[in-house]
């Protein structure tokens, strides 16, 4: 099994502690102490712009599209009755 010295992050010691018979984990330069393995703070996130494709342009469009008489009406079904016309099997 490998020292504890060799897992830890950067900056910290252990030190064996014959009186509890376990690893005492210190930061030097902090002063800090524990009895837990200390783990490695997480990453900084870097915020290196935005990714992927450019944002759309605030501009909406005034324009419907607009279907050919009965289409419309023949893929959703009609109350109107006019929906028998269009694609209605015999």
């Amino acid at each position: 099994m490998a020292s504890p010295s060799q897992q830890l992050p950067p900056g910290w010691a252990a030190e064996w502690d014959p009186a509890t018979q376990r690893y005492l984990f210190t930061e030097p330069s902090t002063g800090r102490s524990q009895w837990e393995v200390p783990t490695p703070a997480p990453a900084t996130l870097i915020d290196h712009g935005p990714s992927g494709s450019p944002p759309l342009p605030a501009t909406h469009h005034t324009k419907r599209r607009q279907y050919a008489a009965g289409q419309t009406q023949a893929y959703y079904g009609t109350t109107d009755g006019l929906g028998d016309q269009y694609g209605a099997l015999g």
